[in-house]
């Protein structure tokens, strides 16, 4: 029996929290997986400890030979995640089953670097896996820069389960941009920077922005993940981070060069054509699947724009509604269950 193993995480109203770990576990069960709680996330310490160790224990009751044994990662707190693999792979030397784990978030390449001791321990901890599935090519590749082991998967954007309305879609010669997720400063500097940027509009949601507001740039507060997309309303969705308009920068910033922004799945979903950065690891499917604009400085927005012909723009978005079909109904991660985990 393949068993999925998940945290009872809280459930916050207006950020995207945990959609992503849950629409992980629903697409899991949906292609068969028996789904097993570890623990509360919001317990004591030692109450968490206890209810893994019951999750684990039924585990080894359930799992039989060569069954997948599914995680996510990183779990919060920090310790789950070594304590885990820890039971799980003497479990595996008993029962051996497989062990698979879906990367989230890599702290390593987020707060210190594709070459820190840190990525180099996170990678140690992934190596006590047998399938290991990254985000793209470049987040393995720096993976295995510090001695990543292991047969890896690559998911590709993350999926983003929704079958509401869509976003309203409108383009005109003065186009506007929807900005959702942290639009604090320390994420999200250059927002407060966008003034300059004459020939755009912004709408922005989400938590923590105390910028200016004016005709062109417009608060729209913050909404459940389930509930965003039929608020969101402009011509593109933004995937930038950190404080320039020049170019992505600091540790957020340079994140985009090995991670999958689970916002750029919520534009997709939401039927918006991109604007990312061309040096983001996503810039790849933005060009391939014709989706959207890469570009080097948001500082050229309003020339590039300015050229952006209606056919043009109306066959992103055409684009966009093909591709989202896969991404709203979970193809990516399931593509990689049926056809590539054996």
């Amino acid at each position: 029996m393949n068993i999925v193993l998940c945290e009872n995480a809280e459930k916050r109203a207006f950020t995207a929290g945990n959609k992503a770990r849950t629409d992980t576990v629903r697409i899991l069960i949906d292609s068969g997986y028996k789904h097993i709680p570890l623990f509360r996330s919001k317990s004591k310490k030692l109450i968490i400890i206890l209810q893994m160790f019951v999750g684990v224990l039924r585990t080894y009751f359930l799992a039989n030979r060569n069954d997948i044994v599914f995680i996510q990662y990183p779990y919060y707190p920090a310790m789950v995640n070594s304590i885990l693999l820890f039971l799980l792979r003497f479990g595996r030397g008993i029962k051996h089953f497989k062990i698979c784990i879906l990367i989230h978030d890599s702290v390593g390449l987020r707060d210190t670097g594709s070459k820190s001791e840190v990525l180099r321990k996170e990678v140690e901890l992934l190596n006590k896996a047998d399938y290991v599935i990254s985000h793209n090519e470049k987040m393995t590749e720096a993976f295995r820069e510090v001695g990543a082991e292991g047969k890896y998967f690559t998911l590709g954007p993350f999926d983003y389960l929704y079958d509401g309305q869509l976003a309203n879609v409108e383009y005109d010669r003065e186009p506007t941009i929807c900005v959702a997720g942290n639009l604090s400063k320390s994420k999200c500097g250059y927002l407060y920077e966008i003034d300059s940027i004459k020939h755009c509009k912004f709408n922005l949601y989400g938590l923590d922005y105390s910028g200016i507001t004016n005709e062109r740039i417009i608060y729209n507060g913050s909404f459940a993940p389930e509930e965003l997309i039929e608020h969101l309303q402009g011509s593109f969705g933004l995937v930038w981070d950190g404080n320039s308009l020049e170019k992505c920068d600091g540790k957020f910033g340079n994140y985009l060069k090995f991670n999958n922004p689970h916002k750029f799945s919520l534009y997709i979903a939401a039927g918006l054509p991109i604007i990312i950065w061309d040096k983001a690891a996503l810039s790849k499917y933005v060009k391939e699947m014709g989706i959207g604009i890469c570009t080097s400085s948001l500082e050229e927005l309003d020339t590039v724009l300015q050229k952006l012909t209606n056919n043009e723009y109306q066959r992103m978005v055409d684009n966009v509604r093909r591709y989202r079909e896969d991404i709203a109904h979970g193809n990516n991660l399931k593509r990689i269950l049926l056809e590539e985990i054996l």
